[in-house]
């Protein structure tokens, strides 16, 4: 995606979550917007999937990189490698999980902010049966 993309809706990709090596990519440069999928219009064909909400981004299997700045995403993101570069930053409306051994990756002037206000219990597409623990001694900052 370059220049303005408007997203009302969740972004899904099906790749192989031990792929590490960036064979699929997602990309976005300059600003995104986001609304959640509840924003679809009342028509037949969404009226399922505005029912899956907590979720912007799944993309097992992808690495995604954002290049832009955005004002909120509005739920997850979940990849395998997740890069923020340049002028990328805003609120994200969820968590950032990375399925990659590889570090996710803020340069430039990426600043994150996180919101869990409204936050869904379970966001759509994760499996309420798997709980995440954090380990502090799997977690490192590497300023580059």
């Amino acid at each position: 995606f370059s220049g303005h993309v408007d997203i009302t809706g969740i972004i899904v990709g099906d790749g192989d979550v031990n792929d590490n090596f960036g064979t699929n990519l997602i990309t976005f440069l300059g600003t995104v917007s986001s609304h959640p999928v509840t924003d679809l219009p009342d028509e037949s064909q969404f009226i399922d999937l505005k029912n899956e909400t907590g979720t912007f981004l799944m993309a097992p299997g992808f690495n995604v990189s954002f290049g832009g700045n955005f004002s909120t995403l509005n739920g997850v993101i979940a990849a395998n490698g997740i890069e923020f570069f340049g002028n990328a930053g805003g609120t994200v409306g969820g968590s950032v999980i990375n399925y990659s051994n590889e570090p996710m990756t803020l340069t430039g002037n990426s600043d994150l902010f996180f919101e869990h206000s409204g936050a869904v219990e379970v966001p759509a597409g994760f499996d309420f049966d798997i709980e995440l623990k954090y380990d502090p001694a799997s977690y490192s900052e590497v300023l580059l």
